[in-house]
């Protein structure tokens, strides 16, 4: 997607630090072009209110229970428009669950449920994944924040640097970004400035530190 006028000037103090560390203009501003818009979701801020974290969860009677906890409900009809370049239908809720990271598992688990505007729902159990009853996990997901979210329209870039080539041993720069290691350490510096990270994201670019990047979902799915 091409840098609006509006990333580019977010994205200023990022050029301007990487210029600074002697990455030739050229890489720098190819590199911009990967930026692609998102929103990321927060309990606080002055942005519009899109859902919230927790609450009861409300399902169509044809969904299964969920395998992941519930963590959050997103009202699509609220995200600002341009928000993201992803093809998310203009109205309804997205569902979210999810395990959380742990110190030992960098991937987190989870799934997304996509509820159509007007669609017929009823309260389920919050706790029907835990089918074994772990005591330990039902306090922690209890430990997840509670109440609205709201969106602030942001920015994101590549966290990774580097790829695997089939049938080679080892990794490289990304294809026509020879200065990525450096690209994203200026990134990695910059960030917090320029876009902080809130718990959820929708929207990014691949490669990101785990949060819950949501994609495109199938109607009614639970993946």
């Amino acid at each position: 997607m091409p840098t609006t006028p509006e990333m580019w000037d977010l994205l200023r103090p990022f050029r301007d630090e990487a210029i600074a560390r002697d990455i030739p203009v050229d890489d720098v501003e190819r590199w911009l072009g990967t930026a692609r818009p998102c929103a990321t979701l927060t309990r606080d801020g002055d942005g519009p209110g899109m859902g919230r974290f927790g609450g009861p969860l409300l399902l169509p009677a044809d969904v299964p229970d969920p395998a992941h906890p519930f963590v959050a409900s997103i009202d699509l009809a609220a995200l600002p428009a341009d928000a993201t370049d992803l093809p998310l239908p203009p109205d309804g809720h997205l569902l979210l669950f999810a395990f959380p990271e742990t110190a030992d598992d960098d991937d987190t688990m989870g799934s997304v449920v996509y509820v159509p505007a007007g669609t017929a729902v009823t309260e389920r159990d919050r706790n029907a994944w835990n089918t074994f009853d772990f005591e330990d996990e039902e306090a922690m997901f209890e430990a997840y924040p509670q109440g609205p979210l709201r969106a602030t329209v942001s920015v994101s870039l590549p966290y990774h640097h580097a790829v695997e080539f089939l049938g080679k041993l080892g990794s490289g720069s990304l294809p026509g970004h020879p200065r990525s290691e450096e690209l994203v350490e200026v990134w990695d510096s910059t960030q917090d400035a320029i876009a902080p990270a809130g718990p959820l994201q929708i929207g990014d670019t691949p490669g990101r530190r785990p949060s819950i990047p949501i994609r495109s979902p199938s109607p009614r799915s639970v993946p």
